[in-house]
């Protein structure tokens, strides 16, 4: 991986790394950027923050939904400039108070893994499937 050092930060591109990779470089980094655009969910900010980063940056709107206020930083999408004093902002909080910026990223971690657990996905799925009437020998509704 390319790294670029900035203000005595390495910021490293994740892009071309393997799974393997990726995992140990999030759970190894104290901040993500995350330059989503456009996504249905936001994996990669996701993941990032469930390794316990600090997030900053564009939600890809679907990322909306767990962009946690107070424990994330989120940039209004496509501004380019923003995501750059934010995350430099960033960068200075976490140099100058890396503990208060390690129990946002930490509580941030443990909402998103239980909002986003295995467990949680099937009680969802158990309860959708017991939901749906399967059986083909019942009259269907149909709505005009």
């Amino acid at each position: 991986h390319d790294a670029l050092p900035i203000y005595g930060w390495e910021v490293i591109n994740i892009d071309n790394c393997s799974q393997e990779e990726t995992a140990e470089l999030l759970r190894t980094s104290a901040i993500f950027l995350s330059f989503s655009e456009r996504e249905g969910f936001g994996l990669p900010p996701a993941e990032a923050m469930a390794c316990g980063c600090y997030v900053v940056g564009f939600t890809g709107l679907g990322g909306r939904e767990f962009f946690y206020p107070g424990l994330c930083m989120q940039v209004e999408e496509g501004n380019v400039l923003a995501l750059a004093k934010a995350a430099e902002e960033a960068m200075r909080n976490f140099d100058s108070d890396p503990s208060s910026v390690r129990e946002l990223a930490l509580k941030a971690s443990s909402i998103i893994r239980d909002e986003y657990s295995i467990q949680k996905q099937i009680r969802d799925l158990r309860d959708v499937f017991e939901s749906v009437d399967l059986d083909p020998r019942r009259e269907k509704l149909s709505n005009p």
